[in-house]
């Protein structure tokens, strides 16, 4: 994880494209708190992408991965059908 998590200097914002995802395990959660929280302790935004109707949203907001990373920005909307900044 450190390899993720270095030189992150000019990057002000990730996001995790978890859209299409269907489902998660436990050990992917894990890698997901700890990279958010090694992301959030560098004051970094981070933006999750994701179904609200997939098996995957659900199994985050049962173990309540949303409310552990209550300071990162949940965007329901998949990143390809975003319009670019004017």
């Amino acid at each position: 994880m450190q390899y993720w998590t270095e030189n992150l200097d000019n990057i002000t914002q990730i996001y995790f494209d978890l859209y299409q995802l269907r489902q998660l395990t436990s050990v992917a959660i894990g890698h997901l708190i700890g990279l958010y929280s090694k992301l959030n302790q560098q004051k970094i935004q981070i933006i999750f992408v994701v179904n609200p109707r997939s098996a995957a949203f659900e199994t985050l907001d049962l173990c309540g991965f949303f409310d552990f990373a209550n300071k990162a920005t949940i965007q329901e909307t998949p990143l390809n059908e975003m319009r670019p900044a004017a």
